[in-house]
Parts: C-alpha cells; structure tokens; sequence
C-alpha cells in the first residue's frame, strides 16, 4: 500500500500575482516564499471562488460554495451579505 500523500496549502493576504520575487518583482522580494516558490509548485494562473478571505477560506475548507448563510461576510460577523 502507498502511503498517504502530503499536501501543505499555504495561503497569504493582499497579494497580487506580481507581488513576489520570483514572479518578477523587484521591490518586494519575500524571501521565504520566493524560496519555497522554486522548490515546489509555482501556479501561473489561479482563481478564487470568492475575492474577500474569509469566504474564500471557507470553500477551500469545506469544498463548498461560499454564499450559504453565514459565508457572505468578510471579517467573521456572521451576516449573509449575499443571497443564495
């Protein structure tokens, strides 16, 4: 039997798709990321179920859509602001 694969997701905050050394950047050069960017897997295009963290946090978590009640809002209020 095989063993169980390993997967590690990190997820960063306010960050375009230009906001890292290794995509070319020359101001902001984080170095750990740039690091980790070279030795694993570097995604040129990426897309997210939801623009604001916290929903988008959610899907990833639970695989599920993020505008059931109680995912609408940023900052864990709690408030739907969208209407399934």
């Amino acid at each position: 039997m095989a063993e169980p694969l390993s997967v590690l997701l990190i997820t960063t905050d306010q960050m375009r798709q230009n906001h890292m050394g290794c995509a070319g950047n020359q101001v902001i050069r984080p170095p750990n990321l740039d690091r980790l960017a070279a030795a694993g897997v570097n995604l040129q295009r990426a897309y997210v179920s939801n623009p604001l963290c916290m929903p988008n946090r959610s899907t990833i978590a639970t695989g599920r859509p993020s505008h059931p009640p109680g995912a609408g809002a940023s900052g864990g209020s709690g408030l739907c602001t969208t209407r399934a």
